[in-house]
């Protein structure tokens, strides 16, 4: 949503559920996880994703967790790369 002129940019509906607690700003993407079916990083300008996987390695990484636990999953704050840490000492990168 642009703040002046308060029109929406763009909007982005997902065929699955994304786990609000996992979502993460990092630079100018937003990584976000829906639960046994992918991760992926959307570009805040256009809401087109910059990357997605639903790789079975990344997936277990995060993990297995009941809705009210917290999914094992941080991005970090790094705005030349796309470095995603998931699980407890795991690291992906996608480019």
């Amino acid at each position: 949503m642009d703040l002046k002129s308060r029109k929406v940019l763009w909007s982005k509906r997902e065929k699955h559920s994304i786990d609000s607690r996992a979502v993460t700003l990092a630079g100018d993407r937003i990584v976000v996880f829906s639960h046994d079916r992918f991760l992926a990083a959307v570009d805040t300008k256009t809401g087109n994703d910059l990357w997605r996987t639903d790789s079975a390695a990344v997936l277990d990484a995060v993990g297995e967790h009941d809705p009210a636990d917290n999914p094992r999953l941080a991005a970090c704050p790094d705005t030349h790369s796309d470095l995603v840490f998931v699980g407890e000492m795991s690291y992906y990168e996608f480019s």
